[in-house]
C-alpha cells in the first residue's frame, strides 16, 4: 500500500488531499483504495493497518477513524479522554486473546506528566492505563504484539509484556524498524554494503535472535521499509524519490517506477484486503 499526496502549484499551503493505493509488485498494478470524505484531506495521516482495516487520524489526533477500503465502511472512534498538548503516539492492532481491536494512545499533558489510554472496539470506549516513560517509544506489531525499542518488562493492568534486547550487532543504529517476517519479529542490519536479516525465535523454550540470511541488493539502498510477504521486501533507493522491490528467494531487484501521479509517495506498507468490520461501521457511499 502506498500513500501519495496530490499537489497543486507551489504555495505555502499544504497538499489539498492524499490518496491510498494498493500496489501489486508482481503485476505492477496500482489500485486506488477508496476513503470516506472525512478522511480525504491533507490533515489526515495514516497510522497503521491490521487485517484489512486501516487506522487514520487527523494531525492533532482528536479525530480517529478505522476504515475498511474494500467494503467502503468506516467508523469514527470516540474522542480520547486524555487531553494532550504534545508527544502524542497512536498505534492500532488486534488482540487475539480477547478477540478485540484496540488502539493504544500515549501523550503528555504537561512537561513532566506522561499518560496512556487503551481503546477497545468491543467496549467502544477508552480506558486510562498505568503508564511509564518507556511507553513513549512504543509501536504495535502487525499481529498485535506491542514492542518498545528498549530492554524492559512492562506491567499494565494484568498484562505482562516482555521485551527483549537487540541482537549482538556492532552498530545498532544501522538497522531497520522491526518487521513482520513470516510471523516472526525481524530486524535488518547494514554493515557497509551487507544487509543481514535476524529473527527472534523460540529455541528450546528460550527466545533468541538468529541470523537468517543476507539480502543481496543489486542497487544502493538507504533504508529497508517493510516485508510484504512471499519473499518481497520494499526498500528506499538512494534516490529519495524511488522505492525498489527485492525478492530474496529469486535474488531479484525491481525498481519501483511510479507514474507522475505517484511521484510524491510518502509511505509503503503491507496491506491485506478483507471483509472485517467493527460494530457501528457505516457505509460512506
Amino acid at each position: 500500500m502506498a500513500r501519495t499526496s496530490s499537489r497543486r502549484t507551489p504555495t505555502a499551503a499544504p497538499p489539498m488531499n492524499w490518496m491510498l493505493y494498493y500496489v501489486n509488485p508482481t503485476r505492477e498494478e496500482f489500485i486506488r483504495l477508496n476513503l470516506p470524505p472525512e478522511c480525504n484531506t491533507a490533515r489526515v495521516r495514516y497510522i497503521q493497518s491490521c487485517n484489512g482495516l486501516v487506522c487514520l487520524a487527523y494531525e492533532d489526533f482528536k479525530a480517529i477513524y478505522v476504515v475498511n477500503p474494500s467494503t467502503k465502511r468506516f467508523k469514527r472512534i470516540p474522542t480520547p479522554k486524555i487531553k494532550a498538548k504534545f508527544g502524542i503516539r497512536l498505534n492500532f492492532g488486534f488482540d487475539c486473546i480477547t478477540n478485540d481491536y484496540k488502539l493504544l494512545r500515549s501523550a503528555c499533558d504537561s512537561v513532566n506528566s506522561f499518560k496512556a489510554e487503551l481503546y477497545s472496539a468491543n467496549a467502544n470506549s477508552w480506558k486510562e492505563i498505568q503508564a511509564s516513560d518507556i511507553l513513549q517509544n512504543f509501536r504495535i506489531f502487525p499481529d498485535s504484539v506491542m514492542y518498545i525499542e528498549r530492554f524492559h518488562k512492562l506491567i499494565a493492568d494484568d498484562a505482562v509484556l516482555f521485551l527483549y534486547p537487540f541482537p549482538p550487532y556492532p552498530d545498532l543504529r544501522r538497522r531497520s524498524v522491526i518487521l513482520d517476517f513470516e510471523g516472526s519479529f525481524a530486524l535488518i542490519f547494514n554493515n557497509v554494503s551487507v544487509y543481514s536479516l535476524w529473527t527472534l525465535e523460540d529455541v528450546c523454550g528460550k527466545l533468541s535472535w538468529n541470523k537468517k540470511f543476507n539480502l543481496e541488493f543489486d542497487s544502493k539502498i538507504s533504508w529497508v521499509v517493510s516485508y510484504l510477504g512471499d519473499g518481497q521486501f520494499v526498500a528506499r533507493h538512494n534516490d529519495r524519490d524511488q522505492y525498489i522491490f527485492y525478492d530474496y528467494k529469486k535474488k531479484e531487484t525491481k525498481k519501483f517506477l511510479p507514474a507522475a501521479s505517484f511521484k510524491d509517495i510518502t509511505l509503503v506498507t503491507k496491506y491485506t484486503e478483507s471483509l472485517v468490520s467493527l460494530d457501528c461501521f457505516q457505509p460512506w457511499e
